[in-house]
């Protein structure tokens, strides 16, 4: 689950490294290192707007912190909280998991916060008429709580090839066989703003290597079928891993993988948080947060901002890695 982190990692004049492989010389393919960005950057969420990639992330001293790509593969820090004020109702510098969605004509963020008096996690949203914002909250209250099963995080907007929107979030559960971790969807109203149909339950914690917990849901649709990405294990433990659902839709009914599709190998641990993304030839990738093998959890070390190729094959996802380069094809 995120928490809040520590504030001052972030280097606002930091620029990734990019280097060429050889062949590159000839236009066929590029090599980039992950991380593509090296600084704390939990829960990453990309968007692809106007050919402009912009990658969101919990709080690190500001509310929303903002990265911004011209390809999804070099990245540099906006200088800007893309949240700058929180609603009177939430708890300041408790702000976690921002994703972001356009719906007609401006920018709908989906975040967690923790509601004042009673600390229950909480989700709301945002309006923005820019991607980097700034985003605005007027809100006098939370969009959603639900107390009875321990409160909520990680909302996720997705919008379908029909132009529908929807939103999958976790409840953090009480632990227990009768309120478990588990993860939910809804329909959401044409603006992203509001829920018209009841939640439906898509997937609980209940396989040996998620250790009670499903969360950072992630809805995609690829080739007429709907996956949902989740992360299971603690957050801050080399245990942390990317799972898997085929789902008939949005709204489920849901069938697992028994086993993760991503999880630690090479120089990382605990990947997780993760988030899907396209190019501009269509191809997928895998965006998510990762620890350094030799210095997992706070204050050793700090979740960098990792990708990977990603493919679907045989109606089931395929996630190279992970790897500390990333080949990108340049098409001539």
């Amino acid at each position: 689950m995120s928490r809040r982190v520590l504030a001052g990692l972030l280097g606002l004049a930091a620029i990734v490294a990019v280097t060429v492989a050889p062949n590159a010389l000839a236009g066929s393919a590029a090599v980039y290192r992950n991380p593509v960005y090296d600084h704390d950057f939990p829960d990453p969420f990309v968007l692809a707007a106007d050919g402009v990639y912009w990658a969101y992330a919990t709080n690190d001293g500001w509310n929303v912190q903002t990265l911004r790509s011209p390809n999804g593969f070099t990245w540099v820090p906006v200088t800007t909280d893309a949240l700058p004020r929180m609603p009177a109702w939430a708890l300041p510098g408790e702000t976690w998991a921002p994703e972001v969605v356009a719906i007609g004509g401006r920018y709908v963020m989906w975040y967690a916060t923790r509601r004042r008096g009673d600390g229950v996690h909480c989700l709301s949203r945002a309006i923005a008429m820019l991607p980097q914002g700034p985003f605005s909250d007027p809100s006098t209250g939370p969009a959603l709580c639900l107390p009875d099963h321990g409160g909520v995080i990680d909302p996720s907007p997705f919008v379908d090839g029909r132009g529908q929107a929807w939103l999958t979030w976790k409840s953090e559960g009480r632990g227990t066989a009768r309120t478990p971790a588990t993860i939910w969807g809804a329909r959401l109203s044409a603006d992203g703003l509001a829920f018209t149909s009841l939640p439906a339950a898509l997937v609980r914690a209940d396989q040996p290597w998620e250790g009670g917990v499903v969360e950072a849901p992630t809805l995609v649709q690829d080739g007429g079928r709907t996956y949902l990405f989740y992360s299971g294990n603690r957050w801050d433990t080399a245990g942390y891993a990317v799972g898997w659902a085929r789902c008939s839709g949005p709204l489920g009914p849901c069938q697992k993988d028994p086993r993760p599709v991503f999880g630690s190998g090479g120089s990382v641990a605990g990947p997780g948080g993760q988030t899907v993304f396209r190019d501009s030839g269509g191809g997928a990738w895998l965006g998510y947060h990762g620890w350094s093998k030799w210095a997992v959890g706070y204050p050793r070390g700090y979740r960098s901002f990792r990708i990977e190729h990603l493919a679907f094959a045989g109606g089931r996802p395929v996630v190279s890695g992970p790897n500390d380069t990333i080949t990108v094809a340049m098409r001539g």
